[in-house]
């Protein structure tokens, strides 16, 4: 699942912008625990426990609906009148599970962590093989 749900604090946390990806994981938690149902911007407005504007949760859903993980449906109610509905996809069930934005961020902080260890250990394996290249050189002298 998706982490649970935290209150935005509105200090950035770690991250800059957590509060939002927190939030997104709430909207894509509440899609991913009913994957069988569909709902329109007020229905999420009603059934979220998340204190957020229209515009906003319109916002969150179309961010979700670009990365795949939620899918929408346009029901026809006139000839001119449409409604949309959406829906939680399998991806986006399967990234709910694997954490969610959050979980993507500190998969991406670790990987940019053991890369830069990475390359610390590299430069101090060059730098002690060439103290030995270097010692080397002064023992064979010395002979």
């Amino acid at each position: 699942m998706c982490h649970s749900a935290q209150p935005s604090d509105n200090t950035g946390g770690l991250f800059f912008g957590m509060s939002k990806t927190s939030e997104l994981d709430q909207v894509l938690k509440f899609f991913s625990d009913r994957p069988q149902n569909e709902y329109d911007t007020e229905g999420l407005l009603r059934e979220t426990s998340l204190a957020v504007t229209k515009p906003l949760i319109q916002h969150y859903v179309q961010h979700l609906v670009s990365d795949g993980y939620v899918a929408e449906k346009v029901q026809m109610l006139s000839q001119i009148t449409t409604r949309k509905y959406f829906f939680v996809t399998v991806r986006g069930v399967l990234f709910c599970g694997r954490g969610g934005y959050q979980g993507q961020q500190r998969r991406e902080i670790v990987t940019q962590a053991w890369t830069i260890s990475k390359t610390i250990a590299t430069i101090l394996y060059s730098l002690a093989v060439l103290a030995v290249a270097i010692w080397a050189v002064f023992v064979d002298k010395s002979k």
